[in-house]
């Protein structure tokens, strides 16, 4: 199989905008006490409009630790980004996501490129009596 170049883009994630945008003015995030205290289960959020509509979102693995660590605040929740995910299952989710920590690491390949030269990592002798 030969390689395949092409224009490199990250996971299938549509960014919906934040919590509180998509909440608005007056609108609300509640928890459900069971599922916030199951720490086996990533932590639901209800999203609630002014008009009384509702939808939930799931917090990431890393977000839910923090929520229930109380490192995430409510008003930086707020702040977080809702994305849209296609699950492993193929499902469509929508997802609140810890920001991303940093960007790719990329290094220039250029003339200074060394062959990598494996060192012996035993010597026989060292293991068998001759």
């Amino acid at each position: 199989m030969a390689l395949q170049f092409k224009k490199y883009e990250s996971a299938n994630k549509t960014v919906l905008g934040t919590v509180a945008s998509l909440a608005g003015k007056g609108g609300k995030l509640t928890f459900i006490p069971r599922n916030l205290a199951d720490e086996s289960k990533q932590v639901v959020v209800i999203l609630t409009l002014t008009d009384g509509t509702s939808c939930s979102i799931v917090a990431s693995k890393e977000l839910s630790k923090r929520i229930r660590s109380k490192e995430i605040k409510l008003s930086q929740l707020a702040t977080l980004n809702v994305t849209e995910e296609i699950s492993l299952g193929g499902e469509i989710i929508n997802v609140i996501n810890m920001p991303a920590t940093g960007e790719l690491i990329t290094v220039e390949i250029d003339s200074n490129v060394a062959a990598y030269e494996p060192q012996a990592t035993f010597n026989p002798e060292d293991l068998v009596a001759f």
